[in-house]
């Protein structure tokens, strides 16, 4: 019964971002990048990833996010090793050790080859760890010379920090979620005869409201608002069982 009268999710209106995925990380891909979605399994979990890879002169770019966080699916595995091993998946010849990069962030790389087609290709990964999330930034690029765009590409990648919700934020945020929430689970109370009373729907939508924007991020709210990301919706389920126990004790 709970999960059909609860499908309310009012977000803030937050500006266009070229975020990935739920990674707090853009680039300028130069050229229109192709997206890819798709779910699989990692162990016990069921995974999100999201994928922007773009055809650039004299090159490929990349940035790969996997909306988990990498200690659950790789633990207690440090990322030389996670590196070293997407490349041997990839069957990518490293052509020397993981090393460290400062810019945007502090982050580890590899670099390796791979011949296609006769041609042999410089492949350069990155990784960029997040609490909830990790992203894999990739350029191959044939002969090993770096171009102007594939360059631009290196140079323009950003990772935003999370800050937290501002007071505005949070008042706007939770106010409108509260608007839609009223009306659609009085309707649903009437409709489906589930004796609730105003008392009990109005602690309903103040908590969910309340919890949303306390336990999600700006880019997880973003993400949960398209209703693709299992994880997430999990999270979000138990915010509305939690609250509506708690409404109706």
């Amino acid at each position: 019964m709970l999960h059909r009268f609860l499908p309310i999710l009012a977000v803030i209106a937050l500006p266009a971002s070229a975020e990935v995925g739920s990674c707090p990380i853009s680039a300028d891909f130069v050229a229109e990048p192709e997206t890819i979605e798709s779910t699989q399994q990692m162990g016990q979990f069921e995974v999100r990833s999201t994928t922007r890879r773009a055809i650039v002169d004299g090159g490929m770019v990349q940035i790969e996010c996997t909306g988990i966080s990498p200690d659950k699916v790789f633990p207690n595995t440090d990322d030389a090793t996670i590196l070293a091993n997407y490349a041997r998946f990839w069957s990518i010849s490293p052509t020397g050790p993981v090393y460290a990069k400062e810019e945007p962030v502090r982050h580890r790389a590899i670099q390796g080859v791979k011949e296609i087609q006769g041609v042999e290709v410089t492949y350069t990964y990155r990784l960029f760890r997040f609490d909830d999330s990790f992203a894999m930034v990739v350029t191959g690029v044939p002969g090993g010379r770096i171009t102007k765009d594939v360059a631009r590409f290196s140079d323009s990648i950003q990772v935003s920090l999370i800050e937290p919700y501002t007071e505005v934020e949070l008042r706007e945020g939770r106010r409108n979620h509260i608007a839609a929430c009223l009306p659609a689970v009085r309707a649903d109370n009437v409709t489906r005869n589930l004796g609730l009373s105003e008392v009990e729907i109005t602690y309903f939508c103040s908590c969910t409201g309340q919890r949303y924007f306390s336990d999600f991020t700006r880019a997880e709210l973003r993400v949960l608002a398209l209703g693709e990301d299992a994880e997430l919706q999990k999270r979000q389920n138990e915010i509305r069982v939690k609250c509506f126990e708690e409404a109706t004790k």
